[in-house]
């Protein structure tokens, strides 16, 4: 979530309009919500004071993400522009480790600034259970089986 403006708690904790929290549980005695804020930690508010993020509003563990540029470490493993990765874990100094799914399948887990990547919309990778359409004719065995284009599977 994000606060939708500036507010100061009952404590005196100022939150700033646009700050990140996410979302921990309701209460249900006056329905307030409890909000894990970024740099703030765990503080009640009203549903009024915040509103939900944009999915593109926000990196997180488990996104999946672009390379880009070319990226290359010291121990002379690159990744080109535009490799897929998925965010495995936001470091204490603020960089990221990516698991960079390159062709060779050799870089594996690497430590990467923000800067080296973007976030993936879902319409730039196939994930687990997606449904797509077949752009043309597959053949199996030798020609034996035919599965025409247009036919709709699912990405396991």
């Amino acid at each position: 979530v994000q606060a939708k403006h500036d507010m100061t708690t009952t404590q005196g904790v100022r939150i700033s309009k646009g700050t990140f929290g996410k979302l921990k549980e309701r209460r249900a005695s006056d329905r307030k919500w409890l909000v894990d804020w970024v740099s703030i930690g765990n503080i009640h508010t009203k549903k009024k004071n915040f509103e939900k993020c944009a999915e593109s509003e926000y990196i997180a563990v488990g996104d999946i993400v672009k390379a880009t540029s070319r990226l290359k470490w010291k121990s002379g493993e690159t990744v080109e522009k535009g490799t897929l990765g998925k965010l495995k874990q936001k470091m204490e100094n603020g960089n990221w480790l990516v698991k960079w799914y390159d062709k060779k399948n050799k870089v594996g887990e690497k430590k990467s600034t923000k800067k080296d990547f973007s976030k993936c919309k879902p319409s730039e990778y196939f994930a687990k259970d997606d449904i797509m359409a077949l752009v043309h004719d597959l053949t199996f065995e030798n020609g034996k089986i035919r599965v025409p284009k247009g036919t709709l599977c699912t990405y396991l």
